[in-house]
């Protein structure tokens, strides 16, 4: 990753995480998240995009747990999660619908990323990637950015292992 793109990578994200704290910290105090979210569509249905492009996991982590159905656990709300063209842009991602989670990993040929669609799983941005993301940051920042861009993965991480606990003990 360019030094270029670890730099829009951050800026994505402060800017995704201003825009989840509209939605997510917008909620009425009686509110549930899903009830704000489904309100927050329900008023402007072109704000399925927004959701979309939201690429912050701390906004994910929240927007997965509120949108899954009740009965079905593993079953997300349909509110169109194809492939995120922020998301890929920013990324330069190369998601495929058969790649389990497990098998995010670099692409040999072209150093890209090639992972599951985020209808599949919502955490893209934070997972393996983030651990790749890492390492350039070591390699291309000077101290001061380097610090900043690893507390960010870190956070990032952590969010993601948090979501993954929970999975797994059928809390989510």
């Amino acid at each position: 990753m360019s030094q270029v793109n670890a730099k829009a990578f951050i800026i994505f994200s402060l800017l995704a995480c201003i825009q989840a704290e509209k939605l997510i910290g917008g909620a009425k105090r009686h509110q549930t998240i899903r009830e704000r979210v489904e309100e927050f569509v329900h008023e402007d249905p072109e704000r399925k995009q927004d959701l979309k492009c939201t690429g912050c996991a701390y906004a994910v982590y929240e927007l997965q747990k509120a949108f899954q159905k009740e009965s079905h656990p593993d079953e997300r709300l349909d509110l169109g999660y194809d492939v995120c063209d922020n998301i890929n842009q920013v990324y330069g991602l190369r998601l495929k619908d058969d790649v389990p989670v497990a098998e995010f990993t670099r692409d040999p040929v072209n150093q890209k990323m090639k992972g599951p669609t985020i209808g599949n799983f919502l955490l893209n941005p934070c997972m393996t990637l983030l651990d790749n993301y890492e390492e350039d940051v070591m390699n291309n920042f000077n101290l001061g950015e380097r610090e900043y861009g690893l507390m960010l993965c870190r956070d990032r991480l952590g969010l993601c292992q948090k979501y993954r606990d929970e999975r797994n003990k059928g809390e989510l």
